[in-house]
């Protein structure tokens, strides 16, 4: 029990005192440190608090929403990563997009081609190799084959069953024709 606690205290992300006096490079520094050490909720904070504190400033927002998104991609919160990179995209394709830091438009493609790759290698092959429409329609043909099979094994069946009782009657007919009365 006490090493469950340590290690609950231990894995839990403690809230940062962050000084107000920090400039934007210091918060950098400090969140990618916390990056180094694999201290992603205090990394969070860091860049959270470098989005707040400078709104107005477009280069730093692109910064922290890719950080923060990147973030959520080494946590393999790959749907939220997503969503996050989506969105930071998405201020690419407005009219000032093109006065935007373009590394973070070419670092967050980057990195979405690899959460799809990362989705596909979670996929069994065979579905990897069809396209989603081809996937759905192969299972609806499946499910049709596999009906018809059924119906058959219950036409051999019916047809067995029917050989037997003839059988039968054949078999009582020739002891009934034997049998004096």
């Amino acid at each position: 029990m006490f090493a469950l606690a340590l290690c609950l205290s231990a894995c839990a992300t403690r809230v940062v005192n962050i000084p107000q006096g920090l400039s934007p490079a210091e918060l950098i520094q400090r969140a990618q440190e916390a990056m180094d050490r694999n201290r992603y909720g205090i990394a969070m904070q860091y860049y959270e608090a470098l989005l707040e504190r400078n709104i107005t400033n477009i280069d730093l927002v692109c910064e922290a929403e890719y950080e923060i998104a990147f973030i959520h991609y080494k946590q393999k919160l790959y749907t939220q990563a997503r969503e996050e990179f989506n969105a930071l995209l998405e201020r690419y394709d407005l009219l000032d997009g093109e006065y935007l830091p373009p590394q973070f438009k070419i670092l967050a493609n980057r990195v979405l081609e690899s959460i799809t790759e990362k989705e596909n290698r979670r996929k069994p092959f065979f579905f990897k190799l069809l396209k989603p429409q081809q996937v759905a329609g192969d299972q609806q043909s499946e499910t049709g084959d596999r009906q018809s099979e059924i119906d058959d094994q219950q036409s051999e069946t019916g047809d067995r069953q029917s050989e037997t009782g003839d059988q039968q009657s054949e078999a009582a007919d020739q002891q009934a024709t034997l049998s004096p009365e």
